[in-house]
């Protein structure tokens, strides 16, 4: 019997555990001497394994004897007992990728998003640091490292990082992730070098997330030194932390872990990153929730103190606090109070994680939580283990498929979505995807590339000439599909503004969250209106003032 055998339960925070040479093996040559292995100087990620001192002689020998035990029948004969007991080095799946779908069998979790565990703060550092090629570098290397992990189970989400130091490397750092199959970008949670985080040159990072319908992520340990160390020089013994070694965190620092994910997400609500972006999701990693409520009441002091001073501020059409609400995850420690977390901040935040195989995430996660949220309604709890992450995910979730009805050409002139039967990631792309169904339907394929590539290469991207033209040039292509009667297959775009609307065929609310949407049929002319900054002003084209999608 599974640990979990109750309900569904998608695992917002686990890990793989790196072995000493892994970011070396991944990275290019030109690189790959310059990246040192890792060493465990703690040895608490080691103690379940045998004696950490011993094991630190030869790492390699180590790692051969440790693969050869997890390959052992008397080691897998208890793995069903010991799944939640056994951590980090120790636990099935944690660097041994074939075994890690067992693991998931055991666990009884339908997915797991997957972070690594050691590099972190390497990657914030070399981001910050003066050596870009190496940052850059770096980051790839992780990246085909979590991926060709994850590749053994679609129900491993893999998160790739992206360094946010340069505008034009970070775009195409998102671009290279997203093709590689990134379920999830991870930046830093603290600030870039040099800019804030919500300057418009990252925007094509924050639209290529949007558009293919897969999170930013922030996760704990991307970050420098989260308070000044020298709160530490108190003239008593430094305590061990729970792990017992030095590495991890202890009350004192524990204290500060919210700080640099809170104030970068409040300046990317403040910049309008989230106006700019209404349909772009944020998952908060293993950085606590407990301070959620605290922080949304303390922007909203922020913006009535501001707002008649800021032009900023004013130009945004939500509350800073709906913007989290409808945008943002949080995943909170077992320790916290979730039920009163919901109370204070609504049921649409909080997300479950185990944190495996780490010792953190105990051996009862389901069982904590459980206890916290008290009688809580089923709804609360349902949102909490399942609904709220597969919001975040959006086109990631392995079980996501477009529609339920079968695929059929359209002979009606109706706009309709269709079901290819695929289940849609993102390593496959939206135009892959939108091939086969225009193969299969007998229809003509428009991709929005067409419109958006050749834009960008005259104008601003997202500029207002950029938004004007390719607003233009679509219409233009829809309304003379609809008067020639010519079936059509189309993808949307977040890139350009929005989504389309066709006449008798208003979206599903799965449709206006993902970007990945396929129609087929002949849209109607008189249907169709770009969306809007602010998407209830009538217009020329929208005089009625309707709502687009």
């Amino acid at each position: 019997m599974p640990y979990n055998d109750t309900r569904v339960i998608h695992d917002a925070d686990a890990h793989i555990m790196e072995t000493p040479t892994w970011l070396g093996d991944y990275a290019d040559p030109e690189i790959r001497s310059r990246i040192e292995p890792l060493s465990y100087p703690g040895g608490n990620e080691l103690r379940q394994t045998g004696d950490p001192a011993d094991q630190q002689r030869d790492l390699g020998e180590a790692f051969e004897r440790l693969a050869e035990r997890h390959a052992s029948d008397g080691y897998r004969a208890d793995e069903q007992a010991e799944v939640m007991a056994r951590k980090n080095f120790a636990a099935t799946g944690s660097f041994i990728a074939d075994d890690r779908p067992r693991a998931l069998d055991l666990l009884g979790f339908s997915s797991q998003l997957v972070f690594n565990t050691f590099h972190n703060r390497r990657l914030h550092d070399w981001e910050h640091g003066a050596d870009l090629d190496l940052a850059y570098g770096a980051a790839r290397a992780h990246n085909r490292g979590m991926t060709e992990f994850c590749s053994v189970d679609p129900r491993l989400l893999p998160t790739c990082y992206v360094p946010l130091a340069d505008f034009d490397r970070a775009e195409a750092m998102a671009a290279e992730a997203i093709d590689a199959g990134a379920a999830a970008l991870l930046v830093a949670s603290g600030c870039p070098s040099g800019h804030s985080p919500s300057h418009t040159g990252l925007d094509p990072v924050w639209a290529q997330a949007e558009e293919v319908g897969i999170p930013i992520v922030f996760h704990v340990g991307g970050t420098g030194d989260l308070i000044d160390p020298n709160y530490f020089n108190n003239g008593l013994p430094v305590p061990p932390d729970f792990h017992g070694g030095e590495e991890n965190f202890r009350s004192v620092d524990y204290l500060g872990i919210p700080h640099p994910p809170a104030q970068s997400i409040a300046t990317m609500i403040f910049d309008g990153v989230f106006e700019r972006f209404s349909e772009l999701r944020v998952g908060v990693i293993e950085q606590g929730a407990i301070w959620v409520p605290s922080w949304t009441r303390q922007m909203e002091s922020a913006f009535e103190a501001f707002a008649r001073h800021e032009e900023r501020l004013r130009a945004l059409s939500l509350r800073p606090t709906e913007y989290v609400t409808r945008q943002m995850r949080f995943t909170p420690y077992p320790t916290e109070d979730v039920g009163w977390i919901v109370e204070q901040s609504g049921p649409e935040v909080c997300m479950f994680s185990s944190d495996y195989p780490h010792v953190e995430g105990g051996r009862r996660p389901i069982e904590r939580f459980e206890a916290s949220l008290g009688d809580a309604p089923e709804a609360v709890r349902d949102r909490f283990y399942r609904a709220n992450f597969a919001d975040l995910m959006g086109t990631a979730r392995p079980e996501f498929i477009c529609d339920t009805r079968p695929l059929a050409p359209s002979s009606t002139g109706q706009t309709v979505c269709v079901n290819a039967d695929l289940p849609l990631r993102a390593t496959g792309g939206k135009l892959t995807i939108a091939e086969r169904v225009a193969e299969r339907a007998g229809a003509r394929l428009f991709h929005n590339h067409l419109t958006v590539d050749a834009a960008r290469a005259v104008f601003g991207f997202r500029s207002d000439p950029f938004d004007r033209v390719v607003q233009r040039f679509c219409l233009d292509v829809f309304a003379t599909v609809a008067s020639a009667g010519i079936d059509l297959v189309f993808t949307n775009s977040s890139a350009w503004g929005g989504r389309m609307r066709a006449s008798g065929s208003p979206p599903s609310p799965r449709m206006l969250r993902t970007s990945w949407t396929l129609k087929v049929g002949r849209p109607s002319s008189s249907g169709l209106t770009p969306r809007r900054k602010n998407s209830n002003d009538a217009s020329p084209t929208n005089p009625a003032g309707d709502t687009t999608s």
